[in-house]
């Protein structure tokens, strides 16, 4: 808010012109660095750079979109045949990211032990079936 200080937004609610996911996660790293700051924590707030990362999906690989937003000054942009940023998620945020990242190699997991598990239960508890050709026989 336009001469308040110690006031912190990010997202849609805030006066940026550009709506994205990926800006308000990047704002919202900007905004806990500064209120850290502010606490105590010894670090100095970044100031908010703000970066759109994208995939496009192709019928063949995927290509990889960043681009500079500069202020309403313009911006740079970038294709490549891999992703510029790390790790390559839907969302790009400092720390928001990471735990995502997280969370999906968790549920991976999670989904591959319980698929293992359910396989080997199924299994053990599986019949012979009976095929036409072994009653005709």
């Amino acid at each position: 808010m336009p001469g308040l200080e110690d006031i912190y937004a990010a997202g849609d609610a805030i006066d940026f012109p550009i709506k994205h996911g990926g800006l308000a996660a990047q704002q919202a790293d900007v905004a806990a660095q500064a209120i850290a700051a502010q606490a105590g924590a010894s670090l100095t707030p970044e100031m908010f750079d703000p970066v759109i990362h994208g995939m496009l999906l192709t019928y063949g690989k995927p290509r990889y979109l960043t681009a500079q937003i500069s202020g309403g000054h313009g911006f740079s942009s970038e294709i490549s045949d891999t992703p510029t940023w790390s790790p390559p998620g839907k969302i790009v945020a400092r720390y928001l990211a990471p735990y995502l990242d997280g969370l999906d190699r968790e549920r991976v997991r999670s989904d591959t032990t319980l698929t293992s598990e359910r396989l080997t239960t199924d299994h053990a508890d599986a019949q012979p079936a009976i095929t036409a050709s072994a009653v005709s026989a």
